[in-house]
């Protein structure tokens, strides 16, 4: 039954790297709804210090995946943050294992609801590191450069609010590859889980973004009501 386009449930899965953060703006402007990025809590609470974010920093550091106890204790907080009961939302970055999307749905049938529909972003492995090697971060703000294919017009200093551009740690080759083989390993089958519920989609993420953007929105728009 489709819904109205504010009430949207949406998940975006994919490998680091694959554009989901791009994609998931592009879906919140579109449908109105609420976005969250577990990566961005978890490196704001590293940044503050918080007990979360002390315990998080050395997996994120490592590339590996955060211990589903710790992204438990974070999900009453991502779902008020991304709307709650009052708004539909985008998921980036969760869940990343099968126990987290198990988690997950008995957390949204608790409250009568579902996820309308899963996004998987697919890119090669080689691609990724050729990407993430290259992008540098406003520890500020938050917007990502390319060094070649989106740099920032003075180098090493963000175009919005002129701090320097750092290379986070996670963007380091050595890393990007257990990213990516913890990727495989651990996160592939949320996107098996979601296939059995029939809320799978897969996108080819190497095209052009706007490409990704087009396909993604002739997915998601038959769900959304006319009325």
């Amino acid at each position: 039954m489709p819904v109205a386009e504010n009430a949207l449930r949406l998940i975006l899965i994919g490998p680091p790297g694959s554009g989901k953060g791009t994609q998931a703006l592009q879906l919140c402007g579109r449908y109105n709804i609420g976005h969250v990025s577990t990566g961005d809590i978890l490196r704001r609470n590293t940044q503050k210090g918080t007990s979360l974010g002390k315990h998080a920093e050395e997996f994120l550091q490592a590339g590996d995946l955060v211990p589903d106890p710790l992204i438990f204790d974070m999900l009453e907080d991502l779902y008020n943050r991304a709307g709650g009961e009052q708004q539909g939302f985008v998921l980036d970055g969760f869940p990343r294992s099968e126990s987290q999307a198990r988690a997950l749905s008995d957390f949204l049938e608790g409250r009568s609801q579902s996820i309308h529909k899963v996004l998987l972003l697919q890119l090669d492995d080689d691609v990724i590191v050729g990407r993430l090697i290259h992008r540098r971060t406003c520890p500020k703000c938050g917007r990502s450069y390319h060094l070649q294919a989106s740099p920032p017009q003075q180098a090493g200093v963000c175009d919005s609010d002129g701090s320097t551009l750092v290379w986070r740690p996670d963007d380091h080759e050595e890393v990007i590859r257990n990213r990516l083989d913890t990727y495989h390993q651990q996160t592939q089958p949320v996107a098996a889980y979601y296939a059995q519920k029939g809320v799978l989609s897969s996108i080819d993420a190497s095209s052009p973004i706007s490409t990704i953007t087009e396909r993604i929105t002739r997915l998601v728009d038959p769900l959304v009501s006319s009325v």
